[in-house]
C-alpha cells in the first residue's frame, strides 16, 4: 500500500488515515449508508481532497479497506492457528480469540450487502480473496477435526460460516459495554457448545 501511495505522489500516512476513517464508516453504517462528504469530514479534510486520495470515490475506498482488513486478518490467523496445536477445540478458541480481539468487522454483512453493491465484477474479484482469509482457514480446522475422527463429517464450509456468525455478533458485544476479556469468554462458551452440543449427556457434565 505505501508503494501504492508514493507512486500517487501521496504522503502513505496520509493515506492510511483516510482508509482509518473509511473502514470505521463502513464497519459501522455499511457501504450504501456512508458518504463521501461524511467520510471527508471525518478525517478532516475538503472532499476534493478526498478525491485526491480516491480518484474512483468511495467503490475504490471499500475497495481498500476490504483488501486491507482481510490481509490482516489472515495473517493474524494463520498466527494464532500455528501455535494452537492439533485438537479442535484449541483451535476454534485461537481463531476466536483472534477474531475478538480486532476491531470488529462485520465479515457477513460485508459479503453479503456491501460487495454485491459494488457490481457483479467487484464483488466476484474480492470473494475469492476474502474467502482464502477468513472461511479458508476456519473450513480446513473442521475438514481436519473431520479426518481425525474429532467430528462429525458435517460441511465445513458451512459450520465455518456459522463459526464467523457467531464471532462478528460477539465482536459487536463490545459497544454494550463488554471488555475483550468478556467477549473472548462468550466466545468460548459458543464454541464449547458448538463442540459438545447443548444436551446433557450421561457421564458428561452438563
Amino acid at each position: 500500500m505505501r508503494a501504492v501511495a508514493e507512486a500517487m505522489g501521496e504522503p502513505s500516512e496520509a493515506r492510511e488515515r483516510v482508509l482509518d476513517v473509511a473502514e470505521a464508516l463502513f464497519v459501522a453504517r455499511g457501504l450504501a449508508r456512508v458518504t463521501m462528504r461524511e467520510i471527508a469530514d471525518a478525517a478532516g479534510m475538503r472532499q476534493a481532497s478526498l478525491y485526491h486520495h480516491a480518484p474512483g470515490g468511495k467503490a475504490q475506498l471499500y475497495r481498500e479497506v476490504f483488501e486491507r482488513m482481510i490481509a490482516h486478518h489472515r495473517a493474524g490467523l494463520e498466527r494464532a492457528l500455528a501455535g494452537a496445536g492439533p485438537r479442535l477445540r484449541p483451535r476454534l478458541r485461537a481463531v476466536a480469540d483472534w477474531y475478538v480481539g480486532q476491531a470488529p468487522m462485520n465479515f457477513l454483512r460485508m459479503m453479503t450487502s456491501d460487495m454485491p453493491a459494488l457490481g457483479d465484477a467487484e464483488s466476484a474479484a474480492l470473494a475469492g480473496p476474502a474467502y482464502a482469509a477468513l472461511m479458508q482457514p476456519i473450513t480446513e480446522v473442521f475438514r481436519g477435526a473431520m479426518a481425525a475422527g474429532e467430528a462429525r463429517a458435517l460441511d465445513p464450509d458451512l459450520l465455518a460460516g456459522s463459526l464467523l456468525a457467531i464471532l462478528d455478533a460477539v465482536a459487536f458485544a463490545e459497544g454494550r459495554g463488554y471488555g475483550e476479556h468478556d467477549r473472548r469468554a462468550m466466545a468460548h462458551t459458543m464454541i464449547d457448545v458448538l463442540v459438545d452440543g447443548l444436551a446433557v449427556v450421561e457421564g458428561r457434565p452438563g
